[in-house]
């Protein structure tokens, strides 16, 4: 079930590495019963699942290379 997406865009002029994204749950549910979440671009898993520590769960066993205008990451 998606839950959160997320859109990453690169107005510069040069490509950009991408390499760590942290989710945190600031609302007044607990992540407890999050078993885990994956990252994708268009529908394609790039990394996970990884589960919550706390209150937060960081992506950073990956990197991608972000081109001017690209814009298409998504956590569901």
């Amino acid at each position: 079930m998606p839950v959160l997406s997320v859109v990453l865009t690169n107005p510069g002029s040069t490509a950009v590495n991408f390499t760590s994204l942290t989710v945190s749950d600031a609302g007044t549910g607990n992540p407890s019963g999050i078993s885990g979440i994956s990252l994708l671009n268009n529908g394609s898993p790039v990394a996970g699942p990884v589960g919550f520590a706390g209150t937060s769960a960081t992506f950073s066993d990956w990197t991608s290379v972000i081109k001017k205008a690209d814009s298409a990451y998504r956590s569901e």
